[in-house]
């Protein structure tokens, strides 16, 4: 637009994924290269065990020095090794597992568990972790999500609502909008209006995980790529 006077561009990538010969570095190198004084590099890192331990402490409303949160932050933390993604879908499988869970009586959140146990019930990497997750969810969103896993593009309503409507199901594009909403509500997807994305990487990964174990994936990818293809007037699609 000839009205823009101002835009910033925000990348960011893993960079034990990508390495110098990588096409992301070479164009960063270029761009570098072209004296771009405004090109700033920030590296983040996984948060420290007394940082963990202050998140722990904040989300059950008790205080650090609480031996019991101690424990309990030392047990996530190794391992989450400080991935504030991982310790949050850690915390979440012990609430599921009902290993930490609200005591009505108390109001205070309460685990009476050994370390030991602590660790056997969480997942040893943050995939499986989500996928456990989207186990339990309702039947109608765990379909939404598969379907949406095989797209890494941004998805509006209107194709989403053509990618459910197979086997004999029918939906209105409100009973799609109602479960995008439903799966905010989970963390499992962020609105960029009018599109929808999965809210991190790892869960569009566990959400291919949990298709591909379902039988009849080809059928599946067929009836994707039909959708896509009717959808897709003047519009690039990838499909994986």
């Amino acid at each position: 637009s000839s009205e823009l006077k101002n835009h910033m561009f925000i990348c960011a990538y893993r960079s034990n994924e990508v390495d110098v010969e990588h096409s992301f570095s070479k164009l960063m190198d270029d761009v570098v290269a072209k004296g771009e004084e405004s090109v700033e590099k920030m590296e983040l890192f996984s948060l420290s065990p007394t940082s963990i331990t202050s998140f722990i402490a904040d989300a059950v409303k008790k205080e650090e020095e609480d031996t019991e949160v101690q424990e309990l932050s030392s047990v996530v933390y190794q391992t989450t090794m400080g991935n504030i993604f991982f310790t949050k879908q850690a915390l979440e499988e012990l609430v599921r597992k009902n290993i930490l869970f609200y005591d009505m009586m108390c109001f205070e959140w309460r685990w009476v568990v050994t370390k030991v146990e602590l660790a056997n019930n969480m997942s040893a990497d943050v995939v499986e972790s989500v996928l456990g997750k989207i186990r339990d969810l309702p039947e109608e969103m765990q379909e939404l999500l598969s379907l949406m896993s095989y797209i890494p593009n941004a998805l509006d309503v209107p194709t989403l609502k053509a990618l459910m409507c197979r086997d004999g199901a029918s939906y209105e594009e409100s009973e799609v909008k109602d479960l995008l909403e439903q799966s905010f509500d989970e963390g499992m997807l962020l609105r960029v209006s009018p599109n929808w994305i999965f809210a991190h990487d790892r869960i569009r990964q566990a959400s291919l995980r949990f298709a591909s174990e379902k039988s009849g994936s080809e059928e599946t990818l067929l009836h994707i790529s039909s959708v896509l293809l009717a959808e897709g007037a003047g519009r690039e699609w990838c499909q994986y």
